[in-house]
């Protein structure tokens, strides 16, 4: 793993570690995943994860252990499948295309803090043709090509990095 991956997942555990406790918490996992992989782990893998953690020598989910678990799961990266997924998860209708409204109501539940203008703007951006539906291979184009700096401070990282960042979507920056 490259010494990007491993930086962005020690930022994004300090990003998520709920008053510098140094352990995540059950919420602060869930919530460390979603911006690290782009859609909310489910209930098992997180249960996974804690029960391993409390097998552990210390018992908690720890930088390190968190390191770990992350770099494992990364290993196991299929980018057109976590692209097919984040798709899914915008195409609340299931209609094969994105909607502004689908846009606006994801980052709503996921990216509160991003502001409204900024995910018009970026629903633009990825509406190439300008039919106001952005397709499957409109949206891979984006994940793919991104076009702004990454949230966590590494500029053009690749599309399977910066597919893993929730508030990347689109190429729009972390609060």
């Amino acid at each position: 793993m490259s010494s990007w991956g491993r930086n962005t997942i020690e930022r994004c555990f300090g990003d998520f570690d709920e008053g510098g406790k140094g352990w995540l918490s059950k919420e602060d996992l869930k919530v460390a995943m979603t911006a690290l992989f782009g859609f909310r782990p489910t209930k098992y893998e997180v249960n996974r994860i804690l029960s391993a953690a409390k097998e552990s020598s210390d018992g908690a989910v720890t930088l390190d252990f968190f390191a770990n678990c992350m770099l494992e799961k990364l290993r196991g990266h299929d980018e057109e499948d976590e692209i097919r997924q984040m798709y899914m998860a915008f195409d609340v209708g299931c209609r094969g295309f994105l909607t502004l409204k689908d846009a606006v109501s994801v980052f709503k539940e996921v990216a509160p803090w991003v502001p409204l203008r900024t995910v018009e703007v970026a629903f633009s951006v990825a509406d190439k043709n300008g039919d106001g539906r952005v397709g499957f291979a409109e949206f891979t184009r984006v994940m793919r090509d991104g076009g702004c700096p990454d949230s966590y401070g590494v500029p053009r990282a690749s599309a399977s990095e910066r597919s893993r960042m929730i508030p990347n979507l689109f190429g729009i920056g972390a609060k």
